[in-house]
């Protein structure tokens, strides 16, 4: 009887083992290359809300130079371009997108300086690096783009800037009835991220971000 039962045992396993599902490989989130960071692309509606975008296969995050400002339109030409698909992630070469800002830096312009913003000391050469999404396909700018910060809340924007040495930025200035003010001190040369915190309705304070900070690329319907 007792061998009897450790043979329907010994059965039991092996139809168990036999018909047990295989799990499926888990899909590893990208790992950043030395120098690089990890961005996951989304399409906001007017509301900050994430949709799904169109996904034909032909749309870039495309990076170009502000030279010389905070803030403004982007230039035309693009310093660097990404492959993109809503949802998904992509990576940027932090190390290769300095290397081709730099040379577009400018000191601060006229209409930065005339806002009341100061950058000390004046030879300071910046760029703010601007977001647009590029459709291959027809050659033209689909959705003006932004970096944000997703995990706070709600989700606030973050600008990427350039500078080609130490510096300090004081001063504010206002934009469609909404005060921005800097009081920032760069510790380097190089890139650095700042966030918008409103500190109450109407009055925006820029600081800066930990470059370890989670950043999605934003398009913006």
């Amino acid at each position: 009887m007792m061998r009897l039962l450790k043979l329907v045992a010994a059965m039991a396993v092996v139809f168990v083992t036999g018909c047990a599902v295989t799990p499926l490989p888990v899909s590893q989130p990208l790992a950043p290359a030395e120098g690089s960071k990890i961005f996951k692309f989304v399409v906001l509606d007017q509301k900050r809300d994430v949709e799904m975008g169109p996904d034909n296969g032909t749309w870039n995050a495309s990076l170009r130079a502000i030279p010389g400002a905070l803030y403004g339109r982007p230039s035309r030409n693009h310093a660097l371009m990404m492959p993109v698909h809503s949802g998904g992630d992509f990576e940027l070469s932090m190390t290769a997108l300095e290397t081709t800002i730099a040379p577009l830096a400018a000191t601060a312009t006229l209409a930065m300086r005339a806002g009341g913003i100061r950058v000390k000391p004046d030879a300071t050469r910046m760029a703010r690096v601007g977001t647009l999404v590029f459709d291959s396909a027809s050659g033209r700018d689909v959705l003006g783009a932004g970096f944000i910060n997703p995990n706070a809340a709600p989700s606030k924007d973050v600008s990427l800037m350039y500078f080609d040495r130490p510096c300090e930025i004081q001063g504010a200035e206002t934009q469609d009835g909404v005060t921005y003010a800097y009081s920032l001190r760069i510790p380097a040369a190089g890139l650095h991220w700042m966030q918008f915190d409103t500190v109450y309705p109407k009055r925006v304070q820029v600081n800066l971000v930990d470059p370890r900070t989670t950043i999605w690329f934003a398009g913006y319907h």
